[in-house]
């Protein structure tokens, strides 16, 4: 006596779905002016103010979306149509006019400032967002050791010495 064997046949609906692979974005902070000191013709130092973001890829990217937070109640965005090719950078100064009044041309600087907001003189930290908000790069910074004190309204700025390194190391 045989029986006939017998096969279970499921029947499953297909399922559609895009996944996007995370790879790190090549945007970096590489420097930041948080106590500009005194300048002959400047009202208010903290006006020069600044921070300076580098392409480290090897490809063209677009800024749109890309924002400055944490540092300001307001977050300082890109606006619409700013790329950064291969191993260029962008200034984003407080006061974009001043700052060309200072330093002269020669930079790409963003055509907008971040206003009334500053960098805290004493540290804090300043997130750097893709534009759906997720970290791309977090500075904690500091006036005291062992963070350098110049830029701490001594004349230079924070300058970062490796940007695919840790930024948060002094």
């Amino acid at each position: 006596n045989s029986h006939p064997r017998l096969t279970e046949r499921r029947w499953s609906a297909e399922i559609d779905a895009s996944f996007m692979v995370s790879s790190p974005s090549p945007l970096r902070i590489t420097e930041l002016h948080y106590n500009p000191a005194s300048h002959p013709g400047v009202a208010d130092p903290q006006d020069l103010e600044f921070i300076e973001l580098m392409n480290t890829g090897s490809e063209t990217i677009s800024l749109n979306g890309v924002t400055i937070a944490d540092f300001a109640a307001n977050p300082y965005t890109f606006t619409p149509g700013q790329t950064l090719a291969p191993g260029e950078r962008i200034i984003v100064a407080r006061n974009p006019i001043l700052f060309q009044q200072v330093y002269g041309g020669g930079f790409k600087l963003a055509p907008t400032g971040y206003a009334n907001a500053n960098f805290s003189n004493g540290g804090e930290t300043v997130t750097l967002l893709d534009p759906q908000g997720l970290v791309i790069q977090q500075l904690l910074y500091s006036d005291s050791s062992p963070w350098p004190s110049g830029p701490d309204g001594g004349g230079p700025s924070l300058e970062v010495i490796d940007p695919l390194g840790d930024i948060n190391d002094p």
